[in-house]
């Protein structure tokens, strides 16, 4: 499957949040699933699925598992197997964070669907952080 490229520009924004220091000045190590970003090795497979962005704390054990998700992906049903694994992952940590880069038309929309599945599979104390500026889609031309 080929990754597109506002696929792409939303996995760096997520690597720029974390780098950054937007998480209270925490410092990670950061695993990214694109390989021509050169940040440490593939994330763990988590029930099947790898994530784009795996962020251990450098100090402590808050992890931050990082998904992006274009327009036609956020509500998709491969998506929702994602969050729950994520979610559930996230759950055996005493401190973790999903973390989503999704289109800012869809913020709301994944708010609800997160919240949603959390309380169907009676999942709590997880951070749900969901960047709310990124455009629709990535133009190639913009990096011009």
């Amino acid at each position: 499957m080929s990754v597109s490229s506002t696929h792409t520009f939303y996995v760096k924004e997520l690597i720029k949040w974390l780098q950054q220091g937007n998480d209270g000045g925490l410092e990670y190590f950061i695993h990214c699933d694109i390989s021509n970003l050169n940040l440490g090795n593939q994330p763990p497979r988590i029930d099947g699925f790898i994530p784009d962005v795996y962020a251990k704390a450098r100090f402590g054990e808050r992890i931050i598992i990082g998904e992006a998700k274009t327009l036609m992906d956020v509500e998709s049903r491969h998506s929702k197997n994602q969050y729950i694994s994520y979610l559930k992952h996230c759950s055996c940590f005493a401190s973790s964070a999903l973390l989503l880069a999704v289109p800012w038309t869809m913020v709301n929309c994944v708010k609800g669907l997160l919240k949603a599945i959390m309380r169907n599979n009676n999942i709590k104390s997880i951070d749900v952080i969901v960047l709310e500026y990124l455009p629709e889609q990535f133009s190639d031309l913009w990096d011009k």
